[in-house]
C-alpha cells in the first residue's frame, strides 16, 4: 500500500509539471563554440567573435561593427522574453525583433550619452518595406560608452517592454527604461532577432537567452549551483 501511494504521488507531480510548466528556452549563445555561433545566425560582414571581459571575466564576445543587420536562423519567435549583455563603443546599438527579414522588423535601439545625436536614449523603430520610421518620442536614461549593461526584452502580443542594468550590478539592477510599446506599423506575430549597426557603429553583445515567458526564471533557477553567476554577465552555459 505504502508503495503504491508513493508510486501514485509520483504520477501526479509528474502530471501537474507537464501540465503548468510550459515555458522553454528558446536559442542560448555565449559564443564560445564556433560551430554554434554559425549554426545560430546570419552575420553580416561586420560580425565578428573576438575576446572581451565582463564583470572581471574573460569573455568571447559578438562584435557588431556596421555591416547593417544579422538576424538569427530561427525566424519563428513569437512572444518571447530575451536577456544579454551588450556595450555600446560609438553610436547605436540596435536590438532587432520578430523579424521578417531585413527590410520588416522591430527595433530597440540604443544610444550612448557620448553620442551627437539623441544621446542616452532607447528609441523603438519599425521597418516595413524597407523603410524605416522612429518612435518621435524616445526613453531617456543613463547609457555610456564602453560599460556593460544587461538588457531584458519582453515582446508579448503586440506589446514589448525593456528593462536594463549594469551587467556588474547583476539581474537584480534591471529597471524598467521602456514601457509599453505597441507598434505602430507592422503587425508581425513572429519572426526572427538580430542586431543592427549602421556605418561608423559599434557595438557588442554576449551571453543571450531567448525563451517563452517566464522560461528564464525557471531555466536559471535548475542550473548546478557551482554555475550560478555572481552576475549575469559570469554565466556562461
Amino acid at each position: 500500500m505504502r508503495y503504491m501511494i508513493t508510486v501514485f504521488s509520483t504520477i501526479i507531480i509528474m502530471i501537474t509539471f507537464v501540465s503548468f510548466s510550459t515555458a522553454e528556452i528558446l536559442l542560448t549563445e555565449d559564443f564560445e563554440d564556433e560551430a554554434k555561433y554559425e549554426a545560430n545566425w546570419i552575420p553580416t560582414a561586420g560580425w565578428s567573435l573576438m575576446e572581451g571581459e565582463i564583470a572581471g571575466e574573460e569573455t568571447t564576445v559578438l562584435d557588431v561593427n556596421g555591416g547593417e543587420i544579422g538576424l538569427s536562423l530561427k525566424d519563428d519567435f513569437s512572444d518571447f522574453e530575451l536577456e544579454a549583455d551588450f556595450r555600446v563603443i560609438s553610436g547605436y546599438l540596435g536590438f532587432i525583433l520578430r523579424a521578417q527579414d531585413t527590410n520588416n522588423l522591430y527595433m530597440a535601439q540604443m544610444t550612448v550619452a557620448e553620442s551627437a545625436v539623441t544621446p542616452n536614449n532607447l528609441r523603438w523603430h519599425t521597418k516595413v518595406g524597407g523603410t524605416w520610421t522612429a518612435l518621435p518620442e524616445p526613453y531617456n536614461f543613463e547609457i555610456n560608452q564602453d560599460i556593460w549593461y544587461h538588457i531584458r526584452i519582453e515582446v508579448i502580443d503586440d506589446s514589448l517592454k525593456v528593462y536594463v542594468g549594469e551587467s556588474e550590478d547583476g539581474r537584480s539592477a534591471m529597471e524598467l527604461i521602456a514601457e509599453e510599446w505597441i507598434p505602430p506599423a507592422g503587425n508581425f506575430a513572429s519572426g526572427a532577432i538580430g542586431f543592427r549597426d549602421a556605418s561608423a557603429e559599434n557595438g557588442q553583445v554576449d551571453n543571450i537567452v531567448v525563451a517563452t515567458p517566464g522560461g528564464i526564471e525557471e531555466w536559471l533557477a535548475v542550473q548546478p549551483q557551482s554555475k550560478l553567476p555572481v552576475s549575469w554577465g559570469m554565466l556562461k552555459n
